[in-house]
Parts: structure tokens; sequence; C-alpha cells
């Protein structure tokens, strides 16, 4: 499953409404949860951005939008960190169009994707 969070502009930062949203996604990882504690399956976390700023820079907010979210689900001791793939997009795989708020609201994201071997 694909769950996006969307962050503020040049922030990595998690918003209470993000971590509600995290927290759902939690619940949805629990019929993984046995398959990624015995590595049988790991969690891809991707971040993005939209494609305002040097696409360097996005790069590495993309990464630190991955990281916020990889922190938490290991924090809240859901998912084993050694489990968690964590690799930022950058502005590459937009899903809307950068050229409108709207949209840049929409690529400023992170996905989760749990992968079984």
């Amino acid at each position: 499953f694909i769950q996006n969070l969307q962050f503020e502009f040049n922030s990595a930062d998690l918003t209470a409404a993000d971590k509600g949203e995290l927290d759902a996604v939690n619940a949805q990882i629990e019929a993984f949860r046995p398959l990624l504690r015995q590595n049988v399956a790991h969690m891809n976390v991707i971040g993005h951005t939209d494609s305002t700023g040097p696409e360097a820079y996005n790069q590495k907010l993309s990464e630190r939008r991955a990281q916020a979210v990889a922190e938490y689900f290991a924090g809240e001791g859901q998912v084993p960190r050694e489990t968690m793939r964590v690799s930022g997009k950058g502005e590459i795989e937009p899903i809307a169009d950068n050229s409108t708020e709207a949209g840049r609201d929409q690529n400023r994201r992170v996905v989760i994707e749990i992968i079984k071997h």
C-alpha cells in the first residue's frame, strides 16, 4: 500500500496531522508486522519534494523527510529500524503539476511501501 504525507514548503517536520496519518498507517502495517520482524519483508520509506528550488537541495530535503518518517516509526517501537530502507527521490517523480500550489502540495510527500521477499 502507499500512504502519502504532505509537508510544508522547505520542511521535513512532521505535523500533528502527519503523525495522525502515520498512526493510521501503523494500523495498516499490522498484518505485515510479523513478516517485518522475521525479515521476510522490508518497508521502503521514500521522500519526495516539489520542484521549487535547486535539484540537489530538493534531493537532500526528500531524504530528510523520509528519515523523519522512519524515525517516527522506529521511535514508536512499531517497525524495527533494520527493516526500513530510507531514500529520497527529490523532485523527479511528481504526482501532480508543479506549476500550481495545489500540485506542489501533493508532491511534498513520503511514500510507504511494504515489500515481501
